[in-house]
């Protein structure tokens, strides 16, 4: 754990980069604002996409926040879904996927992709720390509901941000909803052991997990965290597990769809 005081360091000057630069554009009566965050955390500029609900301007609650890796693929499939459901969310696509190998790859991980040691436990405190204390200066988020997708690679990275977060302080979790779809879990030995640990040391889990593969994509293995969790039995885990006859790249439309309306039940 790096002391707080670093961390206060980082944010401030996370806040203050990221009100450096940004633009603003509507699209589908939704307005697209982005924003210049230049990380402390991982020495490197990562521009974040942010979407708004049509009517922002009135919304008086505060809103939900997706935080959708590999946001250029498939944030606007994310908010576009969400919509569908009724719910008025905030989608922030995190960009410079350029990195995610390395930046989505867990430290010690050897996968049979010829994966290699990677900076996901930074990459993982860059939301905690610098992308969500932004967002939250700036828009009018609701604390108790932060959401996180990721497919394949980003898949991984959401389950590993999910086992590494404070498991001593269930009721303060980074994010209320995690979302994996054919996860690229390709050393499976590893991540049981880290599930494992983190079961020994997690009293309840107030989350919801949503975890879906391919038939013909990564299946199995991608299944194989949110499996043994539901061995677990934890207390307070809302989680669906589910299985989708298609391969790799086309598991995104239909698993987003079914996992937006398991985290907002439609109320249209």
């Amino acid at each position: 754990m790096k002391p707080t005081t670093r961390w206060m360091q980082i944010v401030l000057l996370s806040l203050l980069c990221a009100c450096g630069g940004g633009s603003d554009s509507t699209e589908n009566n939704r307005s697209h604002q982005t924003i210049d965050l230049n990380s402390g955390i991982m020495q490197d500029s990562y521009p974040l996409t942010v979407i708004l609900p049509e009517d922002y301007a009135n919304q008086v609650m505060p809103l939900p926040v997706i935080l959708v890796l590999d946001g250029r693929w498939h944030q606007e499939r994310v908010a576009d879904e969400v919509a569908a459901t009724g719910t008025a969310a905030i989608v922030v696509g995190i960009g410079n996927d350029e990195r995610r190998e390395p930046d989505f790859v867990p430290p010690d991980f050897h996968g049979s992709l010829g994966l290699t040691d990677g900076l996901a436990d930074d990459y993982v405190d860059m939301p905690r720390n610098e992308i969500l204390p932004t967002l939250e200066q700036r828009y009018n988020i609701n604390p108790e509901q932060r959401y996180i997708v990721g497919h394949s690679l980003g898949g991984l990275l959401v389950e590993y941000a999910l086992l590494t977060d404070n498991p001593d302080d269930p009721d303060d979790p980074t994010f209320r909803g995690y979302f994996m779809s054919d996860s690229s879990n390709f050393s499976a030995d590893y991540l049981q052991q880290l599930e494992a640990n983190f079961y020994q040391h997690t009293t309840r889990l107030p989350v919801a997990i949503y975890c879906a593969s391919a038939t013909t994509g990564n299946n199995q293995i991608a299944q194989l965290v949110a499996r043994q969790m539901e061995q677990h039995s934890y207390p307070e885990l809302r989680m669906t597990i589910h299985s989708y006859e298609t391969d790799h790249n086309g598991v995104m439309a239909p698993a987003v769809r079914d996992g937006m309306r398991f985290f907002f039940p439609p109320t249209l």
